[in-house]
């Protein structure tokens, strides 16, 4: 590290360090949003990320059945087996 660099601890909230609208709300969305990323992976087996793409056309990487299997996960999970 550089001598003029300075380094300044921030608060335990992020958006509120980088000046962000309403900081307390942000914090709590992105808490809520990482859970559902991880109750998506935990369901099906997959990322979150990786269902978006899927979700958008970009599923030349998976096969019929892996497909198939996301989507039977989904429908026990909403009990429409």
């Amino acid at each position: 590290m550089s001598e003029d660099t300075k380094i300044t601890k921030g608060s335990d909230n992020v958006y509120k360090d980088l000046g962000f609208k309403n900081p307390e709300e942000m914090r709590d969305k992105a808490a809520i949003a990482f859970a559902i990323c991880q109750n998506i992976k935990k369901l099906t087996g997959v990322t979150p990320w990786t269902l978006d793409k899927i979700t958008r056309g970009n599923f030349t990487k998976h096969s019929i059945r892996k497909l198939n299997e996301i989507l039977q996960k989904f429908k026990k999970a909403n009990g429409d087996e």
